[in-house]
């Protein structure tokens, strides 16, 4: 049972592309990720904050803020950039950003919707 917390598959989609990959830890502060063939090492310190200081490979260190969001996870990372990795779902489940209550369904509940095509 332990040994599923020390390996485990991770998707994420980033720029309309999905990456599938393997993470192993390797030590308290040591992940490993695998992408096909290739393997990159990431130390991981998290910092009182609530921020991650994270070196990867021999020369790249950053500090990384991570926030949950509905649609996803949002990194920013310090002196790069700020990228939003979004959730993958169901594209047959209804989601929103916005908290609310839905009103009304404008199609019956299985009905085959087209794209850009109003359902609540």
């Amino acid at each position: 049972a332990f040994a599923a917390l020390n390996a485990f598959p991770v998707e994420i989609a980033f720029k309309a592309m999905k990456y599938s990959f393997q993470v192993r830890r390797a030590g308290t502060d040591l992940l490993l990720f695998s992408i096909g063939k290739r393997t990159i090492k990431a130390k991981i310190l998290e910092r009182p904050d609530g921020s991650y200081f994270v070196s990867v490979g021999d020369n790249k260190t950053m500090t990384i803020f991570g926030t949950d969001e509905a649609l996803g996870l949002r990194l920013r990372m310090e002196g790069m950039a700020t990228i939003m990795l979004p959730t993958l779902y169901d594209p047959s489940e209804l989601r929103s950003e916005f908290n609310g209550k839905i009103v009304r369904y404008l199609q019956d509940d299985g009905a085959m919707v087209k794209e850009g095509q109003s359902y609540v």
